[in-house]
């Protein structure tokens, strides 16, 4: 695997943090977090179906769950670009996603959406957003994801995206206090190019 990034302050993906705007697809915005979104995220978060699939999420998941999220993305506690996935035509909140900076040399994305919107593709749509922006507008060579092995969803998703499989591992979850098989895939620059017009 990556080594873990020793010197964050220089990520090609910091500039892009520090100027994080709204990416926009054809159904989904990608946005900022704000407070309000508390009640919302709490909602969707708190289901077992989401939080088993994740190695940081608490289950029960309440709203104060959801400031203090809110708040540590706000203070810049989280070395990635996080957002919030909302429907473009009313503004709801569906789901997060992030690309994460703490290895070196590439960016590993994270995401999840709300159990109601599954199976529309709002998640692979998300992703392709979320890719092009960190290849367009960076200089990062490759992007990993991690999934449970489990969670064929997810993997449909990476898959949609051009992600390639590696291999297997272990991961430690601090809530769940044990390990779990994951399986681990990566997108290269290369591969994105002869991507770009996703579909």
């Amino acid at each position: 695997m990556e080594d873990i990034c020793e010197d964050c302050h220089s990520h090609p993906l910091l500039e892009l943090k520090a100027n994080q705007t709204t990416l926009s697809s054809e159904r989904l915005e990608l946005r900022k977090f704000a407070y309000e979104d508390a009640p919302a995220l709490a909602e969707l978060a708190n289901n077992s179906k989401i939080s088993d699939m994740l190695v940081s999420m608490p289950h029960p998941y309440f709203e104060q769950h959801a400031i203090a999220f809110i708040k540590s993305v706000e203070n810049g506690d989280h070395q990635a670009i996080v957002y919030a996935i909302t429907l473009k035509e009313c503004g709801t909140f569906i789901g997060v996603c992030e690309l994460n900076y703490s290895l070196a040399g590439v960016s590993a994305i994270g995401y999840w959406i709300g159990e109601t919107y599954w199976n529309m593709d709002y998640c692979t749509e998300a992703i392709h957003k979320l890719i092009d922006e960190g290849f367009g507008n960076t200089h990062i060579t490759k992007i990993s994801a991690s999934v449970r092995i489990i969670n064929g969803g997810s993997r449909r998703v990476l898959e949609k995206c051009g992600f390639r499989y590696l291999g297997d591992g272990l991961e430690y979850s601090l809530l769940n206090r044990g390990s779990h098989p994951m399986e681990h895939h990566i997108l290269d620059r290369k591969t994105w190019i002869s991507l770009k017009q996703w579909k």
